[in-house]
């Protein structure tokens, strides 16, 4: 039967070395002093076993160690292999990494012309620039670690931003420009295939007295959409802009004959905006009479018949 006899001052070093093994995670060396501590304290090696469920060859190899080498011989020694790979230096490259748009980092990359960093969008960028394989479960751990997350941005209207007055001047010509947009006064901006024309009035038997419209919406944002950018824990990126967010939907039908483009602007998306549309075609095209839709994945297809 194997029997530590050690002195007070070495179980209190004991005590300790457990402790701090344990703040570094090194669970099985601290588990080697418990069984030092357990034995000196008159457990046998079976006892031992039992309490901390290990064979009892683990508990005598513990023992015979500590015996020969001292308390060193407790601690988990490094592992022979391959070194990591994944260093604290090159943790911080890919933090100053992704703390920069992609776009301006590579500027003739036509695959890297976004705002923000995707997982796979970063670990191509290591492979390809950086020579650094890694998976995208490791790159997103690592950035965990750094308190590195995927969040929203915030647009802010007051910043000092030297931009700012630029960037105002064409939020109001672009405002002047959508208003300007006559929904009675139709314009040749909606060019449609003969062919799909064709196809289209052939598939719906449409009569000889009937107009073809080709209807479908859209929506404008004056400010872009922020998608989730990589930000540390509990500081939100705001986004310059020059304004408050505003949306305006667009409703329009294209005339599939001539071309001509009739529409709406509103700020809202309901079914009586579709309605105030359909006015708006009548009003355009006085003539007709008659309406039938029918609804496809890519539009409306209207039918309208001439008196």
């Amino acid at each position: 039967m194997i029997r530590v006899n050690i002195s007070d001052i070495a179980k209190g070093d004991l005590h300790e070395r457990e402790r701090r093994l344990l703040h570094q995670r090194d669970y099985c060396g601290a588990r080697r002093c418990r069984m030092v501590i357990m034995n000196a304290n008159g457990f046998t090696v079976k006892q031992i076993a039992g309490a901390l469920s290990v064979c009892k060859q683990t508990v005598r190899r513990t023992l015979s160690s500590y015996q020969e080498e001292g308390i060193d011989a407790l601690t988990t020694k490094p592992r022979c292999g391959a070194p990591r790979k994944l260093t604290d230096e090159v943790v911080d490259e890919i933090e100053n990494i992704v703390r920069q748009a992609p776009r301006n980092l590579l500027t003739n990359d036509p695959d890297y012309e976004s705002n923000t960093w995707t997982l796979q969008m970063l670990v191509g960028y290591l492979g390809k620039y950086r020579q650094l394989s890694f998976g995208q479960t490791t790159v997103y751990r690592a950035l965990k670690k750094r308190d590195i997350r995927i969040g929203r941005p915030k647009h802010t209207i007051t910043s000092p931003d030297p931009d700012y007055q630029a960037k105002k001047d064409y939020r109001d010509q672009l405002m002047r420009g959508v208003i300007d947009v006559s929904p009675s006064k139709p314009s040749a901006s909606v060019i449609v295939s003969p062919d799909d024309r064709v196809d289209v009035e052939l598939k719906l038997g449409i009569p000889d007295n009937a107009l073809l419209f080709l209807e479908n919406e859209t929506v404008i944002q004056l400010c872009p959409t922020l998608c989730g950018n990589w930000m540390p824990k509990g500081h939100q990126q705001k986004v310059q802009t020059p304004g408050k967010q505003e949306l305006f939907y667009v409703l329009g039908a294209a005339n599939a004959q001539s071309g001509q483009f009739t529409g709406i602007l509103s700020g809202k998306h309901r079914s009586i905006e579709f309605l105030g549309l359909v006015d708006t075609m009548l009003d355009v095209y006085p003539t007709l009479y008659y309406m039938s839709l029918w609804t496809t994945p890519q539009f409306t297809i209207a039918i309208l018949l001439k008196h």
